[in-house]
């Protein structure tokens, strides 16, 4: 925004008295530089009705309203200005350039770029600081209207003043850039160090760069030097609080009780505090919040996935266009889902329409591989989770699991982590390590789940030494259909390894079930074994065993 061009009653000199500081609180600029743009405007709106309504006092008006996020209002008073000085038929036509900047302004933040553009186009002859600002609009512009060949070639014609500078920091900031972000707050901060809102600027990109303790030091300084109530530091500082402690830490940083400007209220802190809180009220809150916080769908699509509710993710995140990782991650675990439904028969058909099985499968290969690909995240934890899940998709068992080795020890308590670890380990020949993976997941219905229980039974009858706690999960399994499939399974097994006793219980309770000849014949020749096992010296059963004799 360009301010109006004559401060508004500016003192001479510094109050001497009291009755100095009491004449200087009906000062438009002390109310300006408290930022209480409330204030100013009832001053302003008084002015105006005690007939001191003028072209500066319309400005500022506008001004005040463009900060307090009343865009049209503001842009209103901006065109008034306008038709007021075609009317008068200035002399000097290039004195509606301020206000054709504010008013691409406030096109900018109502989205109506097009028309923000045109307002630029109508700058007459600018000066330095016109042109100045112009160029900081439209690389705004290009950022948002995602032009990124003019992106680059605005953000290398950008002068070096502080504010196109911070313009240029803003764009890499929004096209995920951080460092280039941070290279350029560090620049400003080592000319300027009286810009203090820059720390928290810097802070915000460190957030970005999971450099969550950086990022809480800066903002320390910041609250206790500065402003101990900003409650976009504040709100930073508790989601630092939030990755390196834990959600009730975060939630007491915010000092809520203490609140002195209404922060409780706020649509991100209320949307953080359900982030906070596990997932506690989500439903209530965050679909309200969808269209105000950015990374309130997200979050909701997350909090199905992991109450289960795949449908409804997926649903939310159908027409969602990706830009940051973890939101590539979320919409490839979701086709990820809806791939695996269709190639077990479950769900052929998605709102009416028929989808090949592998499209999904091969969407979300493509999610994976693009974060975990990335020069930014191919040696980050999250990017080589995101190659591992590739891999697995794929049943590339032995590269997911170098990936998944590599991690190994960041997840030790995570249920889905030991699940796939365990797997990609059975798969390659782990039985012993697989065995001792799976066995640490601890979600009481994924431990019931069929595909479960198969590899951990395979692990057990494999690994050799603790055989007869297949026998034991089987005899565990509720669902008939499970049990019967798990069986038949650890029959097969058992046979394999040579373990005929179990073997014969296995097939000998097939038999009864499904009276087929191919059990009775599996059930003879397990008995056969079991007893030509016995027969022989261990000495002997040792060797045959390695030798694959028996």
């Amino acid at each position: 925004m360009i301010k109006a061009s004559s401060k508004p009653h500016a003192a001479k000199a510094a109050p001497k008295n009291a009755m100095d500081m009491k004449k200087r609180r009906w000062l438009l600029e002390t109310y300006l530089d408290s930022r209480d743009y409330t204030g100013a405007m009832t001053l302003l709106r008084f002015q105006a009705k005690h007939g001191e309504r003028s072209r500066l006092n319309t400005l500022w008006t506008a001004y005040c309203l463009f900060h307090m996020g009343e865009y049209m209002q503001a842009l209103r008073h901006y065109e008034e200005v306008l038709k007021r000085d075609e009317e008068e038929r200035c002399a000097d036509p290039s004195q509606s350039n301020p206000v054709m900047i504010n008013i691409a302004c406030c096109y900018l933040y109502l989205r109506y770029f097009d028309l923000a553009k045109n307002a630029l186009a109508q700058v007459i002859e600018p000066d330095a600081a016109m042109a100045d600002a112009q160029q900081r609009l439209r690389l705004l512009l290009a950022q948002r209207t995602k032009d990124t060949g003019a992106i680059h070639s605005l953000l290398y014609e950008q002068s070096s003043t502080v504010s196109s500078q911070l313009a240029s920091a803003a764009v890499l900031f929004h096209e995920r850039n951080f460092q280039g972000a941070v290279d350029i707050y560090k620049r400003l901060l080592a000319r300027h160090e009286s810009h203090a809102a820059v720390h928290v600027y810097l802070a915000m990109c460190y957030y970005h760069l999971e450099y969550y303790d950086i990022s809480s030091e800066m903002l320390a300084t910041y609250l206790s030097a500065v402003d101990a109530h900003s409650m976009v530091a504040r709100n930073l500082a508790a989601c630092n609080t939030f990755h390196l402690v834990d959600g009730m830490s975060a939630e007491k940083s915010l000092n809520l009780r203490g609140d002195q400007r209404g922060a409780a209220g706020h649509a991100l802190v209320e949307h953080n505090l359900v982030v906070f809180r596990d997932g506690e009220l989500a439903l209530r809150l965050w679909p309200a919040l969808v269209d105000t916080v950015a990374e309130a769908q997200l979050n909701l699509a997350l909090f199905h996935i992991k109450h289960d509710k795949f449908d409804k993710a997926y649903d939310m995140l159908d027409a969602f266009e990706p830009a940051q990782p973890i939101e590539y991650i979320v919409k490839a675990i979701v086709h990820m889902w809806m791939g695996q439904q269709q190639a077990e028969g479950v769900s052929q058909v998605h709102r009416g329409a028929i989808t090949p099985n592998n499209e999904h499968l091969f969407l979300s290969e493509k999610y994976f591989e693009t974060v975990g690909a990335a020069s930014t995240e191919c040696d980050t934890i999250r990017g080589r989770q995101a190659m591992a899940s590739l891999y697995l998709l794929r049943k590339e068992f032995a590269t997911a699991l170098v990936y998944l080795k590599s991690i190994a020890m960041y997840h030790v308590h995570d249920d889905t982590f030991n699940w796939n670890y365990g797997v990609a380990l059975a798969a390659t020949g782990g039985f012993s390590e697989g065995e001792n993976v799976l066995g640490q997941v601890q979600n009481p219905q994924w431990r019931q789940e069929y595909t479960y229980l198969a590899w951990l039974a395979r692990c057990h009858i494999r690994s050799i030494k603790q055989s007869q706690l297949a026998w034991d999960l089987y005899l565990k399994v509720k669902n008939s259909t499970d049990a019967l499939q798990l069986l038949k399974l650890i029959a097969n097994e058992y046979y394999l390894m040579a373990d005929y006793f179990y073997a014969a219980k296995a097939f000998d309770v097939l038999e009864r079930v499904d009276p087929d000849p191919e059990f009775w014949e599996a059930k003879r020749g397990a008995c056969i074994g079991y007893f030509h096992k016995a027969s022989l010296p261990a000495v002997t059963i040792q060797r045959a065993m390695l030798n694959g004799c028996i």
